[in-house]
């Protein structure tokens, strides 16, 4: 079992800096244009990545 992985360039696992990936939910609201400044600022804040979901709340969330 490797005690590391390559993502990109960086290397992580036991002995290298935590690899931090920020979250961003739907609050992009489908937005290509907020997308990119959320992606601009959690690379200003220093992140290493991001993760996106995409929804659909009219089929995921309940009426009530």
């Amino acid at each position: 079992m490797p005690n590391q992985l390559l993502f990109g360039d960086q290397k992580v696992g036991k002995g290298f800096p935590t690899y931090i990936i920020a979250e961003i939910g739907i609050n992009h609201n489908g937005s290509v244009e907020i997308a990119k400044e959320l992606i601009k600022s959690a690379a200003e804040a220093g992140v290493d990545a991001v993760k996106f979901q995409k929804r659909t709340p009219e089929l995921c969330v309940p009426d009530h």
